[in-house]
Parts: C-alpha cells; structure tokens; sequence
C-alpha cells in the first residue's frame, strides 16, 4: 500500500519535483495509427476545403474506401474534420482573412469519407457567419444528403444554445424545413436526428412520419429541445412517430396527459425516455410542471415501457410515481419555491418500494440531509450513479451511521456527484465521514465529482485518506472544485502534493481538476501537464469552467 505523507510546507512546494504516474504505459497501437492515419487525411482534405482548392478528391476517396478503413476509424476522422473545419474558419474570421474555407466543400469531404453519422454541432462554435456562407451551407447539405442518405444512421443539427437571437442570426449548421424534407425523402435509415435549438416548425418534422417509400421508419430517437413547438402540436406528431422511444423534449409529461386525457384516450406508446422540467424557450411556470398525480397516472398508463424519468416534485407527489414499476434512472427535481420542501418521507416511501430497480438517481433540492443519503444507501442496492445536489447539507442524525456500522450498501456505485452550496461564494460543512459512508464498498467507482466550497473537508489529508480506504484506484474522472462558476483560485486548501498523490495513486486516471480553484501554481501545473503529456490519455483541468 502506497504511503502519503503532508509533511512538506506548502512554500515548499513551488519547486517540487515532478512525480511520474504509475503504472501507466505509452499510447495503444489503435490511437497511434489513427494519429497517423489522420497525418495522411489531413494532408488531402484541407486544400479541398478551400473555395479554389487544389486538393484530390480521387486520392480522399480511395483513402476512406469501405475495405481500407473500418467505420469506427472513419466515424473519428469525420468528426476530426468538422472541428478542425471550425477551427480553421474561426481563425481566418479573426485574421479577417478574405478566403474562408468552404461549407459546401466541407459537407463534400464528410460524404466522401463514407461514415453512418454526420455530426455538424461544432459548426456552431464558428459563431456568425456571412448570408452567403449560410446558403452555401444548406445547398451543400440538401446535395450531401442525397448521397449519403443509403448509409446515415445519425444526424446531429443541432445549435446547442439557449440564445433566441443565436436562431435568428447566421449560423452554421443552419437547419430548416427543406432540409427536413430531405432528410424524410431520403435517408430511410435513420436511426437518430437532433435538431434541438432551430427554427425547425411542426410541418418540417411531418416529413419525417412513414408514409409509403417517404419518412423514417426507422426514426426511435428524435431531439427537438428549445425548438419553440407546442406540446399540442408534438402530441399529434407522436402518435404518427409511433416507433419513437426517445422524444429530446422537456415537457414531454405534458405531451402524454394530452394524449391520455384528451387526443387519444388508452392508446400506449412506445417512449422509454421522458423529461418534463421545463423548456426554457417557453415561460417557465414550474409550479404548472409539477409532475402531480394526474400526470403520473397518464404516464403509466400511455408509456408501459417508461423506464427514464425526469420530473419536477414536490415530496407529496414521489409516493404517486410507485405505479410506475419499470424505472431504472430517475432524477427529482423538487419544486424550489419552497425552501423547505426537499426529499423526505414520501420520497422515503418511494424508494422502499422501488428502489431496488433503480441503477441511476439525481436529487435536486434547497436542503439535503445525512439521513436522506442513508435512506437511498439502504433501498437501492443495485445504485450505479447518485447524483445529490443541494445548497445546504446538514448532518442531522449521525446515529445512522452507527446503525449501518460495517454495512454493505452501494457495492454496484461508478458515479458519484455531490454538490453542495448554491454557488461559489457559498461555504459548506460536510464532514470526512458521509464522503467515507457513501463510498465504503465503491472500489469499482469511476467518477467522482464534488463540487462544494468546504475547507475542513477538502485536504490533502482527508482525500487521500478517504481515496486509501474506500481503494478508489479504479477512478478514471475525479473533479473536486467549486460549485457554480469556478474562476477563484486557490479556495480549496488542496496542493501538488494531493495532486502527485493522485497521479501514482490512480493508474488509469483520465480527468483530473479544476487545479486553478486548488493552491496550485500555473507553473506546477504546466510542469506535471508536460510530464504526463506523452504517457497517457490525461487531461488536467485548469481554467474558468461552470458546473451545473
């Protein structure tokens, strides 16, 4: 067993030499020849982005034949593609360079490289573009998809922003009715379209229902978030899209008890996936969202195959949700107008009846307490992930811990989320034991997330305690920083020595911070970043950030 000492001071530390990793070894053979391959590609396809480009279309497409490169390698390099698309566009923007790199050419290097999902999102990180980039953009994708359209299993379209003025202005990838229509003329294959922050309206997504040789009929994931469309108008779209098993809409509970009580009265679909938190392009009235006992017996009775539920709560409407007896992943998200209401004895209630077929629980609440966490340590033996959330954590029965004694709860745990505080100014008292409790038998967690503002808890000693004897070596994500917006350095009292504890601790680490909210130095941090660059997959975390 590895040995930890704190004995150096922290003026000490400044000059420190740089602990290797254990156990890790160089980069797998898979990785490398993928770097090489993408050397080659790259060489080819960035003058054929050009307008006047130079570039061999021929050469690309013998590169990404079927039989020379398997799909996985193919998918990767597509994906390479569009954000070093966006990146090489971004930059001439900056240099006010005149010649801008082509939409239209890019979409035609994406359909030579012959991949199953063509993935533009990051086009958005671009920003605004010209009326004349956006056109080329949209013919470019109506002609791409026309030939890609025998092989596309996913398309993904979306924006991936809030902003109302972001759907107004130019930006890439645009998205519109007409392309809908291409997309349910053509691509009979699909499998999944997120299309979440367009200016998409009711009559493009009607494109996509089964109609003879037209639609998708094999459409079961569809992501239509922030989209400003009515739950009316999406109920009767559902009942057309009858193979949809995933609906990307956050009031979707309100689209069944339309269906349930009104439009069509004891048909059942086929949706495992529902989200009724609320859109934020509509007036968010949480109080209309609750997810109260109407609604839940609609969603038993039209969705027999429900089984991922995000719902906002009160602690009286948890003991309605045991009619629903397929829930595996579940997240409460309990109506905060009310600073004391919080998970309590009706949730209690609840997780004794099911919690032993839930793998997946997220609590957001105003208040958390010792005994709520002992309470799902308790019911819900088969647990994978636990996601807490709350503004303030009192420890208000440590008998409990006592009563558990060497207990055996939480064996199956590979996610840990526990957030404390509202933001990052807010102070937290949490002690060593609940993080101990929680994770006494996780040897197998991989990722674990603390978000909270709590010095006496967060030191060096205590975290490489509590990383000893709960064996946590098997951790690929540790994220311990502020809640909120993280751009405070130095407010948690960890240093380099946790951090080269945690490099030889943790031989398959993967993600390791927010170093700039510990005591650690921009020049230790560039040092151990420089270190660790070439032996692994390992990405040190140093920088502004929000956590939700």
């Amino acid at each position: 067993m590895q040995t930890f000492s704190t004995s150096r001071r922290l003026g000490e530390e400044t000059h420190r030499p740089v602990v290797l990793p254990r156990a890790r070894g160089v980069r797998s053979l898979s990785i490398l020849a993928f770097e090489s391959l993408l050397v080659s590609v790259q060489k080819i396809y960035r003058p054929l982005l050009d307008v006047h480009g130079l570039g061999d279309e021929c050469v690309l497409a013998r590169l990404f034949a079927q039989n020379r490169v398997p799909y996985e390698i193919r998918q990767r390099l597509s994906d390479v593609i569009v954000s070093d698309f966006a990146k090489e566009y971004s930059r001439r923007q900056q240099l006010f360079v005149q010649s801008l790199p082509c939409p239209r050419r890019l979409l035609r290097v994406l359909e030579i490289a012959n991949a199953r999902s063509l993935l533009l999102s990051p086009l958005t990180s671009i920003g605004v573009v010209e009326a004349e980039a956006v056109k080329l953009f949209k013919d470019g994708l109506r002609l791409s998809l026309v030939g890609m359209s025998q092989r596309l299993v996913r398309i993904d379209l979306s924006l991936k922003s809030n902003s109302m003025a972001q759907r107004e202005s130019r930006h890439l990838p645009a998205v519109d009715d007409k392309i809908l229509e291409v997309i349910g003329r053509m691509c009979r294959q699909l499998e999944e379209l997120n299309v979440s922050y367009t200016n998409i309206s009711i009559q493009g997504l009607e494109c996509l229902v089964p109609i003879g040789d037209y639609g998708c009929p094999e459409l079961t994931k569809l992501h239509v978030f922030e989209c400003r469309l009515g739950h009316r108008e999406l109920a009767a779209l559902l009942l057309r899209l009858d193979q949809l098993t995933f609906l990307g809409y956050k009031e979707t509970g309100r689209v069944v008890k339309y269906i349930h009580e009104s439009l069509a009265p004891g048909r059942t679909l086929r949706l495992t996936h529902l989200n009724n938190q609320g859109s934020k392009s509509s007036k968010l009235v949480a109080s209309g969202l609750r997810c109260r006992r109407p609604m839940t017996e609609a969603l038993a009775a039209v969705l027999p195959d429900l089984c991922n539920l995000k719902v906002r709560v009160t602690d009286s409407d948890v003991r309605h949700l045991i009619a629903l007896e397929n829930l595996q992943k579940l997240e409460l998200l309990y109506y905060l107008s009310t600073p004391a209401n919080c998970a309590g004895p009706h949730t209690a209630s609840f997780l004794c009846v099911r919690g032993d077929t839930l793998t997946s629980l997220a609590i957001i609440n105003a208040s958390s307490t010792l005994h709520a966490l002992y309470t799902i340590a308790r019911c819900c033996p088969n647990l994978e992930q636990l996601w807490n959330r709350c503004n303030m954590f009192t420890c208000n029965d440590i008998s409990v811990i006592d009563e558990a004694g060497d207990h055996n709860y939480l064996t199956k745990l590979t996610v840990l989320y526990f957030r404390v505080g509202e933001n990052n100014l807010a102070m937290s008292h949490v002690a060593p034991f609940v993080l101990r409790f929680l994770l006494k038998n996780a040897s197998r967690l991989r990722e674990l997330i603390l978000p909270m503002r709590a010095p006496s808890l967060l030191t060096n000693d205590n975290m490489a305690a509590l990383l000893v004897e709960c064996n946590l070596t098997r951790l690929e994500k540790l994220m311990i920083l502020l809640p909120g917006v993280n751009d405070v350095s130095g407010a948690l009292p960890l240093t380099t020595t946790f951090l080269d504890f945690v490099l030889g601790f943790c031989p398959v680490l993967k993600k390791l911070g927010n170093l700039m909210t510990w005591r650690v130095s921009k020049e230790d941090f560039l040092a151990t970043q420089a270190v660790t660059r070439g032996l692994h997959d390992l990405e040190l975390i140093f920088r502004v950030m929000m956590i939700a």
